[in-house]
């Protein structure tokens, strides 16, 4: 019996080591993408505090449009890993070719929506002025694009054949480039001061394009160029590939424009309240979304995982799977409370500068603070259970679950408690974390229902 112990408990670190290996470059991947949200944020709180206010629709907008319609790609990373496990590489190449196709779709819908942001705007009656620099802005954003697409398909394919080191160097580098180049663009003395928009436009091209470009050569120098070549031997599309690949994920479109609107929509809560509150909320939501979405990249890597175990038929992997994900996110998430709370101060100065009427001294920047980090550990096990249930194809259920809560319950409530009756910023997060709360009861009892149906408990 001791024996049997020993060897599960070596079997479950052995699953938490390798859950690990691929969590890790996927979220060091998602936390360097939004990190030039946080680069932006600094950059343009230092060159004008009205431009802070400005990068709050930048963040949330690109959120919107870009991180929800490019998520129809993340089913791509699980069915290749599904191939993988089964060892069909012309399944992968099938993947691969429809994801190409899809794209240029994809590509035409975000262009299009860019361009609809002054006037979804204008009708929820937003300061006119900042409409007017956030078009200059999407106008210049549009030119990434196409790169911007094709490199989320070469990144699902990296990450559905585990090869996710190369995508957090590159992401790495490309970041560092983007810095340099909005520094230059935005705070040097060869920048204009009524040009920081533009040139945060300007510095988003060139990171995208280096991406792109990078990614291509790396897929190009390595043997994984006979997946490519299979997918350029006949250029004929699997529909039934592409057909898998468009079911799957539009509920996840849903649920990522779901819940990023759900931002947006407490930024112009915020809004109306007033700038101050504005701010707050940006600060806080800026750090609630730096850490959170390095949670949702955590829980890919869980569901790449049981992908692979479900082809490879290793049901017994799949729980263990699931508790790994859900202890990396509880570490992840107590390292980092544990920083904000004791450095708060450091970090909003390192975040808008040390000018800016905002520190631990504010109540309610505090309060609000305190409530975001409740927010994040409910997050861990949303996360991990959405992953789970990504992992064995259950896309659908999540969606609703998540829709239905938001919705219904946290959206209407914000807005009477923090708009109307006045209690601001707090009244956002402490509504959110209750809709969490209902989430979280609701998609266990769906994953523990889905394992004694495909028993996989």
């Amino acid at each position: 019996m001791l024996m049997g112990l020993n060897k599960l408990i070596s079997k479950d670190i052995r699953v938490f080591i390798m859950t690990l290996k691929v969590s890790l470059p996927i979220a060091g991947t998602r936390a360097i993408t939004i990190a030039n949200a946080l680069i932006s944020t600094m950059i343009l709180a230092r060159a004008d505090h009205k431009a802070l206010a400005i990068n709050a629709f930048i963040t949330t907008s690109q959120l919107l449009i870009c991180g929800s319609i490019l998520s129809m790609f993340t089913p791509v990373s699980i069915l290749i890993s599904k191939a993988s496990g089964q060892h069909k590489e012309d399944g992968i190449a099938n993947y691969m070719r429809s994801s190409f196709l899809l794209s240029f779709f994809i590509a035409l819908i975000i262009i299009f929506f860019c361009k609809c942001i002054g006037p979804i705007l204008r009708v929820f009656k937003q300061p006119v002025e900042l409409i007017c620099l956030l078009e200059e802005y999407f106008d210049l954003f549009t030119w990434t694009v196409p790169a911007l697409v094709l490199s989320q398909v070469f990144t699902q394919f990296y990450y559905g054949t585990l090869k996710t080191k190369c995508i957090f160097v590159i992401n790495v580098v490309s970041t560092i480039i983007f810095a340099l180049v909005s520094y230059i663009l935005v705070l040097s003395k060869w920048a204009s001061s009524d040009m920081f928009i533009q040139g945060l436009g300007f510095a988003c091209i060139i990171k995208f394009w280096f991406n792109l470009i990078a990614l291509t050569i790396y897929i190009y120098s390595t043997e994984m160029r006979t997946y490519l070549k299979k997918c350029y031997t006949s250029f004929s599309v699997n529909f039934d590939a592409l057909k898998e690949i468009c079911c799957l994920g539009w509920p996840v479109i849903l649920q990522v424009g779901a819940e990023t609107l759900n931002s947006l929509v407490y930024i112009m809560f915020a809004g109306w309240i007033s700038i101050s509150a504005l701010i707050i909320t940006q600060i806080t939501n800026q750090i609630y979304l730096t850490f959170s979405i390095p949670l949702y990249a955590a829980s890919q890597a869980s569901s790449i995982l049981i992908g692979r175990a479900i082809g490879g038929k290793d049901h017994q992997q799949i729980s263990s799977i699931v508790k790994s994900s859900i202890w990396i996110g509880i570490i992840f998430i107590f390292l980092f409370l544990s920083m904000l709370f004791v450095k708060t101060n450091l970090i909003l100065n390192f975040l808008v500068g040390d000018d800016l009427v905002l520190n631990a001294s504010n109540i309610e920047l505090l309060i609000t603070l305190f409530i975001v980090g409740l927010c994040l550990v409910l997050d861990v096990f949303i996360s991990s259970l959405n992953g789970a249930l990504r992992g064995i194809l259950d896309f659908k259920v999540p969606i609703m679950v998540s829709f239905l809560c938001h919705w219904l319950i946290a959206i209407p409530l914000s807005y009477i408690y923090a708009v109307h009756f006045g209690y601001g910023p707090i009244a956002l997060f402490i509504f959110k974390s209750i809709s969490q709360g209902l989430i979280i009861l609701i998609l266990w009892c769906r994953w523990d229902l889905k394992c004694k149906l495909t028993f996989i408990s």
